[in-house]
């Protein structure tokens, strides 16, 4: 399984979580909130490509940012990807 692990930086809790996924046998990788983007095709899929999706912090910024950050997730969720503390619950 292919884990993106989102979060706004590296730290213990991201570096513990990699390494448990590792032992597991799981294929985990940071996934940094403000490094995301979407492009113009019909549907952006900013994590495309990840099972799951476990998300630690959400980063301060604007607006539209705080919103870009949620739209993927719910957007994820929705292409069935498992998102643990899904969007409704962050929201």
């Amino acid at each position: 399984m292919r884990i993106a692990i989102l979060s706004g930086g590296t730290g213990w809790h991201v570096q513990d979580l990699l390494r448990a996924a590792g032992e597991l046998g799981h294929r985990a990788e940071a996934v940094d909130f403000r490094g995301l983007a979407a492009g113009m095709e019909a549907e952006p899929q900013p994590l495309a490509g990840f099972d799951a999706a476990i998300v630690r912090t959400i980063p301060a910024g604007s607006l539209e940012q705080v919103v870009f950050r949620m739209d993927v997730l719910h957007a994820a969720l929705a292409r069935g990807v498992r998102v643990v503390n899904p969007p409704r619950a962050v929201e």
